[in-house]
């Protein structure tokens, strides 16, 4: 789906990203997977690079900050109307702002934060970039799921801080429910998760999906594009859907929605 240079409406995700140690690695990784074009290296963005899908922008890849200690990681921008506002509000109800609100630019606005259990996400007020110009078809960012040991504080602490509201998710999982920021429709959903099986500090963390038209097909290009991807993908909220890392061992989702079983051919 394509979309007009309108802003997105607030709490909605806008924008993924992620930070790695090589982007041009990253870059011939998910053209390879999911199609996506880059144009040439502007020395004044810092080396981040922008992905387009036929010609329209998609999702950013960029190098961590310099000396990080960090591990490659997709992140998820959510719009709102007010930076400053957004990160004083995450800090009084129990967030952490993990970098101040700043100007990108004349992209737009933005701040770093994570949520009580250490889930971690963008703030953005968009002016030149107001988002994501494609989304939601095969190969383009698709879904956000953030996966909590603690589902019922996450639920509270994004009600109070982007207006969501929340719908049980179909088919039925644990705790699992998607959320529908401004009554607008259900772009993501938040899940119960083993924080043993890996996450943020705090045992939670946001997961960001891309479209594929075959699940199957997309995990067998993971593995020959040097990534790493299970035998088969699992019935989610929206379809088959499957959890995998890249070349610079970035996780991330593939869902193939409302598909039949994804198991590689």
């Amino acid at each position: 789906m394509s979309r007009s240079a309108a802003p997105w409406p607030a709490g909605a995700p806008c924008w993924v990203d992620c930070q790695v140690d090589d982007p041009a690695r990253a870059a011939a990784f998910y053209a390879g997977l999911l199609g996506w074009g880059f144009g040439e290296h502007d020395a004044a963005t810092d080396g981040y690079l922008t992905a387009s899908l036929d010609g329209a922008k998609a999702a950013g890849i960029g190098p961590k900050a310099s000396g990080a200690g960090m591990p490659s990681v997709w992140h998820t921008y959510f719009a709102v109307d007010d930076v400053d506002a957004a990160a004083a509000s995450v800090a009084a109800t129990g967030g952490t702002v993990l970098m101040m609100p700043f100007n990108v630019g004349t992209s737009g606005r933005m701040a770093m934060a994570a949520d009580p259990r250490g889930a971690t996400f963008g703030l953005w007020r968009g002016t030149g970039l107001p988002g994501a110009d494609v989304t939601h078809r095969c190969g383009a960012y698709g879904w956000s799921e953030l996966r909590t040991p603690d589902t019922g504080r996450a639920a509270r602490f994004y009600e109070w801080l982007f207006g969501w509201a929340f719908a049980d998710a179909s088919p039925p999982a644990d705790d699992a429910w998607l959320f529908i920021p401004g009554g607008t429709g259900a772009p993501g959903g938040v899940v119960r998760f083993d924080p043993a099986a890996g996450a943020g500090a705090g045992g939670a963390s946001w997961a960001v999906g891309f479209l594929v038209a075959d699940l199957g097909t997309a995990l067998g290009r993971v593995d020959e594009l040097g990534g790493v991807a299970p035998p088969e993908g699992r019935d989610g909220p929206r379809g088959r859907e499957a959890l995998v890392a890249g070349a610079c061992g970035e996780t991330f989702l593939l869902v193939e929605p409302g598909g039949p079983p994804g198991a590689r051919p």
